[in-house]
């Protein structure tokens, strides 16, 4: 992360911070088990290069992540039309990272989350990367609203038709829902298989 431009902070911020830097060090040290993350946020809590070391809000941004990475991820691929994970630098998808799992398991108001995991990005990752995670962080939390809203059907087969579709859905939005919905209830066994990317 080596560009970087002054911004005010809060104690949030800088949490969110820290949230970071230890979800792009697992991101750079291909460590993608929950164990090894927690392990790596454990360490993080103890011995830290940041003047501010993670604390409670940042440990909880980087656990949700640990305990939900494939729901997360899911999520962050829905909302991301033709631009798999893989294909983010380092940067950018540890911030989406952060961002959704505070999005879906903190509770925080969607603004907030937004603007605050936008203005990292904007920090660390090149200036074409803010409209896109800005987008992407739009898109997920519309799902995520229509999905709590409980008012679209849990489709169970979603992720299976897109996989056999072999190809981007251009159903409804119920489609969107129904995958968030069966991922969160436990119904849909392999949320990794549910890649799909939506219409805006």
């Amino acid at each position: 992360m080596a560009k970087q431009k002054k911004r005010r902070s809060t104690g949030r911020s800088t949490q969110r911070h820290r949230a970071l830097d230890v979800l792009f060090e697992a991101d750079e040290k291909n460590i993608t088990s929950e164990t090894g993350i927690l392990e790596l946020l454990a360490e993080r809590q103890r011995i830290s290069t940041a003047q501010v070391p993670i604390g409670e809000f940042g440990s909880q941004i980087v656990t949700a992540y640990a305990q939900q990475m494939s729901q997360v991820d899911t999520l962050i691929e829905a909302s991301s039309e033709d631009w798999s994970l893989e294909r983010m630098n380092a940067v950018d998808r540890s911030a989406l990272r952060g961002a959704v799992a505070e999005l879906m398991y903190l509770g925080t108001f969607r603004g907030a989350v937004i603007v605050e995991w936008t203005n990292l990005v904007r920090e660390f990752s090149t200036d074409r990367s803010v409209g896109f995670v800005m987008g992407v962080l739009n898109k997920a939390a519309d799902i995520r609203e229509r999905e709590e809203s409980g008012n679209a059907p849990i489709l169970q087969n979603a992720a299976a038709s897109a996989v056999e579709a072999g190809e981007k859905s251009d159903s409804s939005e119920s489609d969107e829902v129904g995958l968030i919905a069966a991922i969160r209830t436990g119904q849909l066994d392999d949320p990794e298989a549910a890649r799909v990317s939506t219409e805006e």
